[in-house]
Order: C-alpha cells, then sequence, then structure tokens
C-alpha cells in the first residue's frame, strides 16, 4: 500500500471537504516540511492541497513535481514558467487557487510555513460544522524568526492577554491585532471567499488585510486558542522586505 492509499483509507468521506491553498516562491530549503505537515493531518474526510509556485528560480518546482507522483490524487500543482505576480500585480490565490478549490471550505498554508498540530483541520472542520452561523476559525501561531532561529510562542495570546476563546470582537482587531492574525492558521468557508472576490482589491493592501476585514463585517470569526501553526518570518518574502521598491 502507498503512503497516499494509507491516508486516502482514513477518509470516510471521500468528498473532497478542505481545499489548502499553498504558494510558493523560492521555498526550497522549506517546502518539504509545508507540504509534509499538510500531509500528516489525521482526518476522516477528504482535502486537496492547491499548490500554486510563482516560477520560482530555485528547486521548489523539483520538489513538488516529486510530491504530485507520490500523492497524485491529493496535490494539485500549478508550475508557473514566467512569475505572475510581476506580470498581473495581484494575489495568486484569487487568480489561480480559489476558482478550481472542490472543498467545503479554504485553509491556508504557504510553502514557507507548516501546521504544528495533527489535528488542526478536523477540529476546524468539526466547530464550522456545528455552529453555522461562523464564517472561519482561526488560531493562534508561533512565529519562528530566521535569522535568529527564534521561535516566538503562542503570540495572539500572549500579546493580547484578555483574548480568548470565542468569537472575535472586531473593534480590537482592525484597531490593534488584525496584522497579527495569520491566514496559516484559518479555515474559512468557501462562500465567504467567494463573495469577498467580488469586490476589487485595494491597491497596496495585503490581501490577508482585506480578507479578514471582509469576515468582520459580513460574518463571525471564532478564534481557537490552540497553537497549530507556525509562521516563518523570512530575511527576505514578499510580506518581509528592507526593499523600497517592494
Amino acid at each position: 500500500m502507498s503512503i497516499e492509499d494509507a491516508i486516502l483509507n482514513t477518509w470516510q468521506d471521500k468528498t473532497c471537504v478542505v481545499s489548502i491553498c499553498c504558494l510558493s516562491y523560492n521555498h526550497e530549503s522549506y517546502i518539504v516540511k509545508c507540504l509534509e505537515s499538510i500531509l500528516s493531518q489525521k482526518t476522516d474526510f477528504g482535502f486537496e492541497i492547491l499548490i500554486h509556485d510563482d516560477a520560482s528560480s530555485d528547486g521548489t518546482q523539483m520538489i513538488i513535481k516529486k510530491f504530485k507522483a507520490q500523492f497524485p490524487n491529493i496535490i494539485k500543482p500549478i508550475l508557473q514558467t514566467e512569475n505572475q505576480r510581476s506580470r498581473i500585480k495581484s494575489g495568486m490565490n484569487p487568480k489561480f487557487n480559489y476558482p478550481r478549490a472542490q472543498g467545503k471550505y479554504i485553509a491556508f498554508c504557504e510553502g514557507d510555513d507548516y501546521w504544528s498540530d495533527a489535528y488542526k483541520l478536523q477540529k476546524q472542520v468539526d466547530f464550522l460544522n456545528k455552529h453555522t452561523e461562523i464564517g472561519a476559525v482561526v488560531s493562534d501561531y508561533d512565529k519562528f524568526i530566521e535569522n535568529t532561529s527564534e521561535i516566538k510562542p503562542c503570540i495572539l495570546s500572549n500579546s493580547f492577554k484578555n483574548l480568548s476563546r470565542g468569537i472575535l470582537p472586531s473593534k480590537p482587531l482592525f484597531s490593534v491585532a488584525l496584522k497579527q492574525t495569520r491566514t496559516v492558521t484559518a479555515m474559512i468557508k468557501k462562500e465567504h471567499v467567494f463573495s469577498f472576490l467580488r469586490n476589487d482589491f485595494l491597491s497596496g493592501v495585503p490581501g490577508d488585510t482585506q480578507l479578514f476585514g471582509h469576515l468582520f463585517l459580513t460574518s463571525k470569526i471564532y478564534f481557537m486558542n490552540e497553537c497549530t501553526a507556525v509562521y516563518r518570518v523570512l530575511n527576505e518574502s514578499v510580506s518581509h522586505t528592507k526593499s523600497f521598491e517592494k
């Protein structure tokens, strides 16, 4: 039995319940840990991994191809030969991953991040299935600082002592904590993602900030006070850069 067959055999519900959007660009040093953390999820439902690699110039695409060969029914890559972010100056998930998502829910794990809780998906699906009034679930996370190899634990609960499990109040999140909430921890109902896409992106505003803002205005976000992921801060990336032009 292959490793993929062993995963598929644990799925009582063979349909795709969660679509995991994964963006990669020159993540050769990190993509293996990212994909292994997703494939290690313990679920009783099906999921798919939608990878969009934006023309990496290192060995990232070769690694993705190897994973695709081993997990052909789970991993669904788009491997660009021309960098699309430079060409269309827009987020990659709305253009390439969201439209092909088959799941009821959408989760996220960028190629340089990874999940640390093997039951992240199962916990979040179980919660959203029981609470139809909730549009998304986010959790706490650890932050890994690449240049010092330092791990800062439980960023949200340590930074905001009054933040506990429950519905996130919009005012303190908008005024203080919105930039601290990470998509790597989130699971969102697909219907809310698609309603977000009907609006034009605001130039110069990060896509995840816009997405969470839309959710606060149109639905409710539940905070699961557990660390389920590691958010990696690289020396140089799309989110963190010393380049004024970027």
